[in-house]
């Protein structure tokens, strides 16, 4: 097995009584983003955990706190949900449509030239008709009634532009999406959160309880049938994932669902990093680390962090409202952007965070590589994060 190690340096603990101590700790789980809503303690379970164990957690912590929604009828039910969670910011009479982009009015639903309700994961792939996943607010979006129809039961993937049934724009109605004979590839803007979205169902729905089918995503697109629970492509869906980040309206509409509606959160919305455990089998798993280390203004600290897994990996540095990627190499010292704190992670997985809401990381490049990163607290470092270098 190959093993990740990771080095940071160390200095004596500062002799200055007003120094400003910056705990820095590294954790599976990683930094509650500031951006997000669930309540403290609302992940605790899955912290510190990886592989099927990391699944496990989430699937009861996601299906406990489900409130089942109506797909029809009632005060409240999926129709009225989505005029909330898709409402166009800036006309709150419209709703913005999921493959179209088109703001149209609340009222136009169900009409002729108007939109209905979409299934991200199919409805013949598992669901069946059958609540709660027929009512799953994560897995529905409004969308133009013709695109919906030619959307079909087709799985998403890249489109092959190959295919003789290959189309781009996908519909009149759908310029931005593309299509082929079997698959469906959506416009750049939301293939992120429709990744993040069925990551949510395959986790959220194990058939482990009455009226709810085992959901598994796959890339062996031959077992998509109307016959099965599976849905794909994991591959790609994976790929729009990385390339495509949680973004504030992915985050506010994960929020709004929490709060007005179902009670239950998207855990790839508020921690992308579980993605890769869940979801690919060479995802590193923490072999040793660090509770927590000091580390005061001028000085350093130092801390060994042992991770298994497959290579090839990237490097990344998260914050709030941007990322900023590198994939050539390890940089010897990480440096904040600006005063707003942000996230870095090391394999994928391993979070440095700090209780001063600063953090920093990165992702290893290649397998076997030792790496040391040098974290130094400014006197300027306070509460709003002005500086660590």
């Amino acid at each position: 097995m190959l093993f990740d190690k990771i080095q940071l340096e160390n200095a004596k603990p500062s002799s200055n009584p007003k120094a400003f101590g910056l705990v820095l700790a590294i954790t599976l789980a990683g930094l509650s983003r500031l951006w997000a809503d669930a309540p403290p303690g609302y992940y605790a379970m899955a912290e510190g955990q990886s592989g099927q164990a990391v699944r496990s957690t989430l699937h009861e912590i996601i299906h406990d706190h489900h409130v089942v929604i109506p797909y029809s009828g009632g005060a409240t039910d999926v129709t009225t949900a989505l005029k909330i969670l898709d409402q166009d910011p800036s006309s709150t009479n419209n709703v913005v449509l999921i493959y179209s982009r088109r703001s149209d009015p609340k009222t136009k639903f169900n009409a002729p030239d108007g939109w209905n309700r979409e299934h991200l994961w199919c409805n013949s792939y598992g669901l069946d008709s059958v609540e709660p996943a027929y009512s799953d607010l994560f897995n529905l979006r409004p969308e133009d009634v013709n695109v919906n129809s030619a959307r079909g039961n087709k799985y998403y993937d890249a489109s092959d532009t190959n295919d003789a049934n290959y189309a781009s724009a996908a519909t009149p109605e759908a310029l931005l999406a593309s299509t082929d004979t079997d698959s469906w590839e959506p416009p750049d803007a939301v293939k992120g959160a429709m990744a993040r979205s069925l990551f949510y169902m395959d986790v959220r729905y194990e058939g482990d309880r009455p009226n709810e089918q085992d959901l598994k995503l796959t890339d062996a697109t031959g077992q998509i049938t109307s016959s099965t629970n599976f849905m794909g492509r994991l591959q790609t869906l994976l790929a729009w994932h990385e390339g495509h980040p949680v973004d504030d309206a992915e985050r506010q509409r994960n929020d709004l669902i929490f709060q007005n509606y179902r009670g239950n959160r998207n855990p790839f919305i508020d921690h992308p990093e579980w993605v890769a455990l869940v979801f690919r089998s060479d995802a590193p798993v923490i072999v040793d680390q660090p509770q927590s280390v000091a580390v005061h203004p001028g000085e350093s600290a130092t801390f060994t962090v042992l991770a298994s897994g497959a290579a090839p990996l990237s490097y990344e540095s998260r914050r709030p409202r941007q990322v900023v990627r590198a994939t050539s190499k390890i940089r010897s010292e990480v440096q904040a952007l600006s005063f707003s704190s942000f996230i870095a992670s090391l394999s994928n997985s391993i979070v440095v965070s700090s209780r001063a809401q600063c953090a920093f990381s990165s992702r290893v490049p290649i397998p076997a590589l030792q790496v040391t990163l040098r974290f130094r607290a400014n006197r300027s470092c306070c509460s709003n994060c002005s500086g660590i270098s």
